[in-house]
């Protein structure tokens, strides 16, 4: 680093005139601006209205000698920071040593050198420059330090506000969904495992009775978290005044009517981007007297496990909701039941979920989630949920929940 000698000011402290004049001459030839004192009094105001850059100060004075004034110069705030550099005939350890103690920076013994003298000057500045930069730069990295600790005090507050208020949601959520008390007097063997990726779910399920037929749903919505809490709060709402209200018991007409709702409801015939927010569902009506189950699905299957045989039940390739189809019809099926017959309903959070072992990330795909509940089918409920759990927590290890997991099991007993 090249100093500019000219920006500095140098206060010389020395009673002998011979050593005032001859490096007042000295420094002046190098470019500085030179203040000078006689005395240890003088030496003081001078530090304190001139504010030199460094100070090159005698021992031995009139008055107070070199060491008080370097004490008092550290003791006072305004000069404390200004280098001293002692330059004495005392040239013993104990004098050096004391030099040190007080403050100084340095110590030149007399006669000096005048090179000597400017290297250990330009030495001291330069120092005494690089302190003055790391310490405005440490004021300013507090500074920006106290900033982002606040900004983050605030971040945190505001992830506390929205974190209740979605764990409140969540509340309000799981509210609208059966009790589990309900599903079991409806289907006493049966299971639920639902696992949401976030705290709210975009994937929801449904149990309804009226009269001698029992309606079941496992629907997934567009998105997850929040948004799909929403669109999953609008299906339940929906598949309530379908059934209970209007009566409706049919499931095609029930997602026919669905569909043109969620499309008045969204605005999704309206000008501008064309809204694709919808929902993938299976809906089932049970009617245990006649044995049978009928059904409907809209990009979902149901699986149906009868006398060891597994049947995939499939509905149509278009969601329920979406502008991105036109006029949505959906088809009424009916199947007959056997007594033990197992039916899932399910999202494609399971399926859809990467992971596995060795080198190869993949799903968990339609035929091993098949298999799996082929394998199982005739446990416990309970313990078919236990192991579908164990079994995609296994799959997933370290790897993100990639979307809201559903499986619904029931078992058919007349």
């Amino acid at each position: 680093m090249k100093l500019n000698c000219g920006e500095y000011k140098i206060l010389i402290v020395d009673d002998n005139p011979t050593n005032l004049q001859v490096l007042r001459a000295a420094l002046h030839s190098e470019g500085y601006q030179v203040l000078a004192a006689n005395t240890g009094e003088r030496a003081l105001q001078i530090a304190q209205n001139g504010q030199p850059h460094l100070i090159l100060l005698d021992i031995n004075m009139p008055g107070i000698n070199g060491f008080e004034v370097c004490k008092e110069l550290k003791n006072n705030p305004t000069t404390q920071n200004i280098p001293v550099i002692f330059i004495s005939a005392l040239d013993d350890a104990q004098s050096k040593v004391q030099g040190f103690e007080m403050g100084g920076v340095d110590y030149v013994t007399k006669p000096f050198n005048k090179e000597e003298v400017f290297a250990r000057v330009r030495t001291h500045l330069t120092l005494s420059n690089l302190t003055q930069h790391l310490e405005t730069r440490n004021q300013e990295l507090a500074k920006a330090l106290s900033q982002l600790q606040e900004t983050q005090n605030k971040l945190a507050e505001i992830n506390n506000e929205l974190l209740d208020s979605i764990t409140y949601a969540a509340r309000l959520q799981e509210a609208l969904m059966p009790p589990k008390e309900y599903i079991k007097s409806l289907f006493p063997e049966s299971f639920i495992f639902f696992q949401p990726r976030n705290i709210v779910s975009g994937d929801f399920y449904w149990f309804h009775k009226r009269r001698n037929k029992v309606f079941v749903a496992v629907a997934d919505c567009t998105g997850h978290g929040v948004p799909g809490a929403f669109m999953s709060i609008l299906g339940l709402n929906m598949l309530n005044n379908l059934v209970e209200e209007r009566g409706i018991t049919e499931p095609s007409s029930i997602l026919e009517e669905m569909d043109y709702e969620i499309e008045i409801k969204l605005n999704q015939k309206g000008k501008g981007q064309l809204s694709k927010d919808g929902m993938d569902i299976a809906l089932c009506n049970f009617d245990f007297r006649l044995r049978s189950l009928q059904y409907a699905c809209a990009m979902r299957s149901i699986i149906l496990i009868s006398n060891g045989s597994l049947i995939e039940l499939k509905g149509e390739r278009h969601p329920v909701g979406g502008a991105q189809y036109e006029n949505n019809i959906f088809t009424n099926h009916r199947h007959e039941l056997l007594p033990g017959d197992v039916i899932y309903l399910f999202s494609d959070g399971y399926t859809d979920q990467f992971g596995g072992e060795g080198p190869h990330y993949k799903k968990f795909g339609i035929k091993r989630f098949q298999q799996l509940l082929l394998d199982i089918h005739t446990f416990d409920m309970d313990f078919q949920c236990n192991i579908l759990q164990e079994e995609f927590n296994k799959w997933k290890g370290q790897n993100s929940q990639l979307d809201d997991v559903l499986v619904l099991g029931l078992r058919f007993i007349v």
